[in-house]
């Protein structure tokens, strides 16, 4: 079966498995400066690191990019002008509230389908579709139930590993996680791996990240599916409510579920400290840090990473953060 990656959690993986295909959600190791995207000035190392690992990739058949996100949109160019991989830009709208923009997203996801196609896909029947869905629903569930028991970051890893290759690693560990450090949470955009360094640095300090709130972690799972549906019923509609009706972003307008989501983990885990972890040229997570200084009851660090090294400046902030906490 051909891959099909992408990044973005707004692309629905039941889609793209429903044609036949492999959806691999990838996280990059790091911002890689090895591929298509081999400039640093105005260009975000996650995006950077994302499309030069896909291309990489002797396996990748095609790319599904989005538009909640000015950098992936620019990345459309890079692999057209750059490389032979096909590619597709899914139009998310900003916008959320109104009936009109989850037609909007609906009509997006059927012109996927085409797409996936031209790939070498084949339409999924109602029935198959929804088989799919309840297939991948029933493995989130599994998922679901690590929360708690794995430490945050852990479960993030495996989240990351479910959405890159469909599988959920057998943990080993049925007994709720403690943990020894001051509680934190840490928000933001996609994570590389190596920017689950910082983790560490935390741990070292006498931190425990208890939430991951970024785009890597539980905050972007989509909602469960409602199977009480008759046979008429449209697959499509339900995926589209149960991803773009959920999930929240920072890109949206309003992105005020973003911070009901927040305020509710934040208080029910007694989080004493937030890190938001922002790549370099994110403008709407740097452009939300005042918002967020301002809502937040608990201090907040906002820290900038270039997809090269966490460098030492980062460290010491850290420290320091977690000291004045302590």
């Amino acid at each position: 079966m051909g891959l099909i990656a992408y990044s973005c959690p707004y692309v629905p993986a039941e889609i793209i498995a429903a044609y036949g295909l492999t959806p691999s959600r990838i996280l990059p190791s790091s911002g890689s400066f090895s591929g298509p995207v081999g400039v640093t000035a105005g260009v975000c190392p996650y995006m950077r690191g994302f499309i030069n690992s896909a291309c990489a990739s002797s396996e990748v058949d095609a790319i599904i990019l989005t538009t909640v996100c000015d950098q992936m949109r620019r990345a459309k160019d890079y692999l057209d002008q750059r490389t032979d991989i096909p590619s597709f830009m899914l139009n998310v709208p900003s916008t959320w509230q109104t009936a009109e923009a989850l037609r909007l997203y609906v009509s997006e996801i059927r012109r996927l389908g085409h797409f996936l196609e031209r790939m070498g896909g084949q339409p999924p029947e109602v029935d198959a579709m929804w088989r799919i869905m309840e297939s991948y629903d029933r493995k989130r569930g599994k998922l679901r139930s690590l929360k708690g028991v794995l430490p945050a970051i852990e479960y993030s890893l495996a989240i990351a590993k479910f959405n890159k290759s469909g599988r959920i690693a057998d943990t080993g560990v049925n007994v709720p996680f403690t943990g020894k450090g001051i509680p934190l949470a840490l928000i933001g955009g996609p994570m590389t791996m190596m920017d689950f360094q910082l983790v560490e640095m935390v741990r070292e300090y006498g931190g425990d990240i208890v939430l991951d709130g970024t785009e890597s972690g539980e905050r972007t799972m989509p909602a469960r599916f409602n199977f009480r549906h008759s046979i008429h019923d449209d697959p499509i509609e339900e995926l589209a409510e149960c991803y773009f009706g959920y999930i929240p972003g920072v890109f949206r307008r309003p992105n005020s579920e973003l911070y009901r989501w927040l305020m509710r983990e934040l208080d029910s885990l007694k989080i004493l400290g937030v890190i938001l972890i922002r790549h370099t040229w994110c403008d709407k997570w740097h452009a939300e840090v005042c918002r967020l200084k301002e809502w937040l009851k608990v201090p907040l660090l906002d820290i900038e990473i270039d997809g090269e090294s966490l460098i030492v400046r980062n460290s010491c902030r850290i420290q320091a953060f977690i000291e004045a906490l302590s």
